[in-house]
């Protein structure tokens, strides 16, 4: 029976002990330099008729009761406010010394404790895509926005495809080989802290696939470029003959009429041609 009572003792004790960490685990919390921090206590059952907020052991405000006056301390004197019907504290124009630990004592009960952490700017981040070999041929691929998250805090993600709006998802995303999905011509990320925000550089959607009209007017223009040039070629080689059908040798007067006609009309182009290059020459040569 003994026995009986000293485990069970020992099991209350430990519980105590582990309840009690529990309960005193520093809560972390971020700010950027210039910016303001915001402590909110966990809401009281009865009225607060008592606040004593510390930062590394030293008063920053303190309201002992109804009838003392609220008291702000040191170098938070001027930046701070203490809302004492909740116990929330605000302190403004933060600084890298304003790091540390953050105590309050509410009805002269200690509370909640606060690790506050300064963050840093996230790095510009970048489009992974996983396998490495990902192409349409495949049915899914995974895409990581890969960036430093050292010392910035908690980061939010955002994804954006082709010319569409930015998404707030989680940093690795999976994309399926859908008819939307093959749309996109690019992909790009971001990275968002309470520091600021920075996008990756577009990458090639291992999935876009070319619209059929871009591809129709594509064969389009070959091939007309490809019948342009055959024609220029025919036309090269078959000279004598166009001049055939352009200016015909016919029999009797009405023929030898027509060559002479046909024949000074050449030799004039030819004559006009001459006079224009004897111009142009003469005008370079003054």
């Amino acid at each position: 029976m003994e026995k009986k009572v000293v485990y069970l003792w020992s099991v209350i004790v430990l519980l105590s002990v582990v309840l009690s960490s529990a309960l005193t685990l520093d809560i972390p919390v971020y700010f950027k330099v210039g910016g303001s921090l915001e402590l909110r206590p966990q809401p009281e059952h009865t009225a607060i008729t008592g606040i004593v907020w510390r930062h590394n052991g030293d008063l920053v405000a303190e309201w002992v009761d109804k009838d003392s006056p609220l008291t702000y301390w040191g170098v938070f004197k001027g930046r701070t406010t203490l809302n004492t019907t909740t116990g929330r504290l605000e302190i403004r124009k933060m600084s890298k010394d304003d790091a540390g630990l953050f105590t309050v004592e509410i009805n002269k009960v200690q509370n909640e404790s606060y690790a506050a952490r300064v963050v840093k700017e996230v790095s510009k981040p970048t489009v992974l895509v996983k396998p490495l070999a990902c192409s349409p041929a495949l049915e899914s691929c995974v895409l990581s926005c890969d960036g430093d998250t050292t010392e910035t805090g908690p980061v939010d993600y955002y994804w954006k495809f082709g010319d569409g709006g930015w998404k707030q998802r989680e940093k690795d995303i999976t994309i399926n080989k859908t008819e939307e999905m093959q749309s996109a011509k690019t992909v790009s990320c971001r990275m968002k802290n309470l520091a600021g925000e920075k996008d990756s550089d577009p990458v090639e959607n291992p999935f876009f696939k070319e619209p059929n009209g871009s591809v129709g007017l594509g064969v389009g223009l070959f091939l007309l470029s490809v019948v342009v040039l055959a024609g220029g070629v025919v036309g090269y080689w078959k000279r004598e003959s166009i001049k055939e059908l352009v200016c015909p040798h016919n029999n009797g007067n009405n023929g030898d009429a027509s060559n002479r006609q046909c024949d000074g009309t050449l030799q004039e182009s030819q004559q006009l041609n001459d006079v224009e290059k004897s111009d142009k020459d003469g005008k370079v040569t003054q």
